[in-house]
């Protein structure tokens, strides 16, 4: 640890304008001696005092800093201790008896387990928390007197034999110390030296990206190893490399072009690289899970064959997992069979994930039978289920609702010994939530915590599910001790607090305050996660939308770019928004391009806000232009749109300058609001004969009939009347005027024929679907099912 001895340098004076400028005229009088002993590889500062000024001050020379040996040209010493050393006044005048520091008090030792240098010693795990807090504010002396000198003699440290040692103890002494701004101290350092490569040695760069990576900051880590694998005297460290790759987490690829970018280059940098004693197959396996897991299945299957057939590395079984869960995710069940056969092949065993993975995917398709087969295969290798068979299991039964089911392989899995996992809980806290009991949830985490011997841990997602369990059932005082647990364990769940704080804050300038002290909380590292589009874009939305100040909101956008952290749909839409409001138009236009140049492709909102902006300025010409290339790219309006463009002008006929919505579109809620109040069969089939009169009399092209008023006939004769023959006779009538089914007719149709026991006719129409380019999601999977069991009781009986 830092030597209390060091707590004599501190004083008001220590390093101001004048003791900076007149050092060297100091040292000359010999009224003023700052020393660095090296004896027995301990380091220590001594310090000999101003008599003249009654300062205390130091110096960092070439001539004591190269001293191999405790050199003293002065009789007159200070005396120190860890108290006496701040509370030595500078009025006061030092005696020529004082005695001489001790040196045997090092400068440094380091208290985490991170720091590898033998040079220091690791501190007594018997220290107690008041020797830490003086350590710890040591170290933080330290560093402002390290800055102070590097700010002021920037251009003379070269002359400073042992400033690259000590500089390298330093950064090794404040990882994992604990200080306020840490983090920040040790990127200050690195920032200043970056570019000198004779300074910062590779053992401690490699420190700095294992630090940075512990504070999820990956991209200045990733940068970091860039620079070290371009230096031709860098011999690559294949733990770091290992410890980088394991970091890089599926959520880092999603959507997130800039990462996604930075980890490709860096796994190309190290290929180029050939290093021999690094395992390829750890960072092709790594390439090709991340690849799957943002649904570029083709750049997986590139690295797959790349690993194969040139490097000659045969993919383990953790691989073919990777491109089999791709696969499956992607519904490409085939495929993923096609690689689970190759794996057999190839020899080898596949794993309980494997299995668990294609028995997840299959049960989501309800292809039970496939299910039974990859169950015999288990056991054909001996292959028992575990709790991520299990979880699966659970999961699949909770998406369609079967609690009953999931319990009862619940209570399997507590039977058979097998011990669950948050994702166990989770899992069934959040099914209870689904069906809206709040108690049975509430009941889940008292179970939770019952089996204490299980020693399961809460995460956030359990966190929040529970947080919104406590909510439902009123008990609010649970549900903020909750939150306030979660607040900081990720950028999501802070972000979510923020929201909270904003919507009590009354004015921008406590706004604006609150925004920069968490900046700075993130730039200072106090958040173990950087910021990231949401933290921006939601105080963005505050100035723009709520405060009308654009130039508060363009100057959080623009600080936003600067962090390399990609605006999303919702950033611009809301700044076209907030330029819409106040009447910028061209403002509105300019970021409508930029959203574009970014590869953003524009929605009904965004497309809102800039037809606001120009009925803002009343342009009728270019608001219909901005209206009619939404419609081309087959964009419905909202409310909100055909709002704004009712307010282009007070004249009805100005107004219909705008392609508005058709005579049917409007007719829809005109039949719907008929069916709604029929009482009998009858009634809906004369209301759906008139229906097809209007059809034949209409002679006005824009009038044609859409999907939507067909629906509600459709769901009327299906849940109203349970009459599948008569929906389908709609259907028919609606497919012979060319209008094509929308994704929630099929909806409706899937659940209507699993509720009349019609399967087979849902599973037809799950075909249509697909044909149709849709994608079934879990709630047409749950009604499915439903229907599966109804068919299957009815056999039974």
């Amino acid at each position: 640890m830092i030597t209390t001895r060091l707590q004599t340098i501190i004083t008001s004076s220590i390093m101001n304008k004048y003791v900076i400028n007149n050092t060297t005229k100091l040292i000359q009088r010999k009224e003023i001696k700052c020393f660095l002993c090296k004896k027995q590889k301990k380091r220590n500062f001594f310090i000999m005092n101003n008599n003249n000024n009654n300062e205390k001050n130091f110096y960092f020379n070439k001539k004591y800093f190269s001293s191999s040996s405790f050199i003293s040209t002065s009789s007159s010493f200070i005396s120190t201790t860890a108290t006496s050393a701040t509370s030595i006044s500078s009025s006061s005048t030092t005696t020529s008896s004082s005695s001489m520091i001790s040196t045997n008090t090092p400068i440094m030792t380091t208290t985490t387990t991170t720091t590898i240098s033998p040079e220091i010693t690791s501190s007594s795990s018997s220290s107690s928390s008041t020797s830490t807090d003086n350590n710890n504010k040591q170290i933080e002396i330290t560093f402002k007197l390290f800055k102070q000198l590097v700010e002021t003699k920037i251009d003379e440290l070269n002359n400073i034999e042992n400033f690259p040692e000590f500089t390298n103890l330093l950064i090794k002494e404040l990882i994992g110390s604990g200080i306020d701004n840490e983090m920040k101290s040790i990127m200050w350092i690195y920032d200043k030296f970056e570019d000198n490569n004779n300074l910062l040695t590779f053992e401690t760069k490699h420190l700095i990206i294992l630090e940075l990576l512990k504070y999820k900051q990956k991209k200045k880590a990733i940068i970091i190893m860039e620079k070290l694998l371009f230096d031709n005297n860098y011999l690559p460290n294949s733990s770091i490399i290992y410890e980088m790759f394991e970091n890089f987490k599926n959520y880092d690829y999603n959507n997130n072009l800039i990462m996604i970018n930075l980890i490709r280059n860096l796994f190309n940098i190290i290929i180029k690289k050939d290093i021999q004693q690094l395992e390829y197959h750890k960072l092709y396996t790594k390439m090709i899970e991340l690849e799957c897991s943002n649904f570029n299945i083709d750049k997986a299957i590139i690295y797959f064959k790349e690993m194969k057939e040139i490097r000659g590395i045969e993919p383990d079984h953790i691989c073919y997992l990777s491109l089999i869960n791709g696969f499956a995710k992607m519904d490409m069940m085939d495929k993923a069979e096609e690689y689970f056969n190759l794996m057999i092949q190839e020899k080898i065993s596949p794993t309980i994930e494997i299995f668990t993975t294609l028995i997840n995917h299959h049960l989501r398709l309800l292809n039970i039978e496939k299910c039974e087969q990859l169950f015999q295969i288990m056991k054909s290798y001996n292959i028992k289920p575990n709790i991520i068979t299990y979880n699966v299991i659970i999961h699949n039964s909770v998406i369609k609702l079967d609690m009953e089911t999931a319990i009862k392989f619940f209570n399997e899995i507590i039977e058979s010994g097998i011990k669950p996992d948050i994702v166990t809980f989770s899992t069934l806290l959040k099914g209870y939530l689904n069906v809206g009991d709040t108690l049975k949830a509430l009941e889940i985490n008292r179970m939770l915590h019952e089996f204490k011997h299980f020693e399961i841990q809460p995460n956030r997602a359990y966190n929040v599910l529970l947080m919104k369990a406590y909510i439902q059932n009123k008990d609010f005082l649970n549900a903020e001790k909750v939150f306030q647990s979660i607040i900081n364990s990720n950028i999501k769940s802070l972000t979510l607090y923020l929201k909270i704080l904003l919507q009590k804050s009354k004015d921008k300038n406590s706004i604006y305050s609150l925004y920069k002290n968490f900046l700075q909380d993130f730039d200072n590292y106090k958040f173990k996660f950087p910021p990231d589009n949401y933290f921006f874009t939601i105080f963005i939305s505050s100035f723009a939308q709520r405060f009308q100040d654009m130039n508060l909101a363009i100057e959080l956008f623009e600080e936003m770019k600067k962090r390399e952290i990609n605006p999303s749909i919702v950033t611009y839409s809301i700044l076209i928004d907030g330029f819409a409001l106040k009447g910028q138009v061209d403002k509105a236009v300019e970021y409508f391009e930029n959203l574009k140049k970014d590869s953003i492709e524009p929605n009904v909102y965004t497309y809102t806000s800039l037809i606001k902006a120009w009925v803002q300025v009343n342009n009728k010409d270019n608001a219909k232009k901005v209206y009619d290339e939404m419609i081309n790219k087959n964009i419905q309006p909202v409310s909100a749109t055909l709002r704004a463009l009712q307010n282009l002008s007070p004249n009805t006929k100005q107004r219909n300058l705008i392609k508005r919505p058709s005579e049917s579109q409007r007719e829809a809620f005109y039949w719907a609001g008929k069916l709604w109040k029929s009482k009998d069969i009858e009634t809906v089939d004369g209301l759906f004969q008139s229906f097809k009169s209007s059809i034949l009399n209409s002679s006005d092209v824009d009038d044609e009939p859409n999907v939507k008023t067909f629906r509600y006939f459709i769901t009327c004769y299906l849940f109203k009347h349970r009459d599948l023959a008569r929906a389908l006779e709609v259907f028919r009538e609606m497919l012979k005027l060319n209008i094509k089914p929308d994704y929630l007719l099929y909806c409706d149709f899937i659940k209507g024929c699993c509720m009349l026991g019609q399967f087979e006719k849902s599973i037809q129409f799950i075909e249509m679907m697909k044909n149709q380019n849709f994608v079934p999601n879990d709630y047409i999977y749950f009604n499915l099912t439903k229907g599966w069991k109804k068919l299957r009781n009815l056999k039974r009986k």
